[in-house]
Parts: C-alpha cells; structure tokens; sequence
C-alpha cells in the first residue's frame, strides 16, 4: 500500500527545490524566459534534466527517472493536482490513477483542495519548511 501522503509531500519538496532553482536561474515567468528548451539543473536532491512544455517544466532525476512535471501555477510549486501527482508515482513505478487517485486525495486529512488543485493544510505546512521561489528570485536580481 502507497503512503499517498508521504509520497505528496516528496513531490511538493521536488517541486520547490526544482522552481527554486530555476527561478534563481531564469525567473519565474515561464513563457518569457531565456532559459533553454531542455538542459539540465543541480540541485541538494541531485542532477535533473528538463525539458519546456506549454507553460510548464517537465524535470527528470539522473538516474532514478523520477518525473516532475510543473505544468501550470509554476510560481506555486506548493500545489500539485492528481495529473501531476499521478505521473510523479508512474515515474517510481506505481500505477494509482484517475478518479480512485483523486478520491484518495481527498481522504488525506492534512491534503485540502484549492480549485483543482490541492495543497497541504497550513498547520502541517509549518513543521516542514521549504525555500521559497520568491526568495530565490529576489537573490538572483540582487540590491
């Protein structure tokens, strides 16, 4: 049986190491940007490749090919939807999808949705600090 909460919580640290990184990097308007179409990014939890999409990022780890595809509210890598949720797990090898996926969302009680999307309540967000985009944006402009 799949913890579906601790593996949330391993995609939105991904998530907002990855849009950390890549802010600092390209900023974070995604359309306008001079970041490459596909490269590669370092960060603590190793060396990803990505590729652009639409308005969204698609990232692999090197080498477990773990897949984290931001692919829209790219400025609020706190959120996730079952989509990206759904291929994050598939990229481990776990098949939980679809609507039986979304249900179990909402069956976490520290998971809340926010329109099609969902976020961890804020009481259990305290406890589990994580950089902000909008900080590594700020040290990348400078004074």
């Amino acid at each position: 049986m799949i913890d579906l909460e601790s593996s949330c919580r391993e995609l939105i640290d991904c998530q907002v190491e990855l849009v950390s990184e890549w802010a600092r990097l390209f900023g974070l308007d995604i359309v306008l940007t001079d970041a490459p179409p596909t490269g590669s990014i370092k960060v603590a939890s190793g060396d990803w490749t990505f590729r652009r999409h639409g308005s969204g990022v698609c990232f692999t780890h090197e080498p477990s090919t773990r897949r984290v595809d931001v692919h829209d509210n790219f400025d609020k890598p706190e959120l996730f939807d079952a989509w990206r949720l759904e291929l994050f797990l598939e990229s481990q090898g776990v098949l939980f999808r679809g609507r039986k996926l979304a249900e179990a969302l909402n069956d976490v009680p520290v998971i809340k949705p926010v329109g099609r999307h969902f976020k961890f309540t804020s009481e259990n967000n305290s406890n589990h600090s994580r950089p902000s985009p909008g900080t590594a944006r700020d040290a990348r402009s400078g004074p």
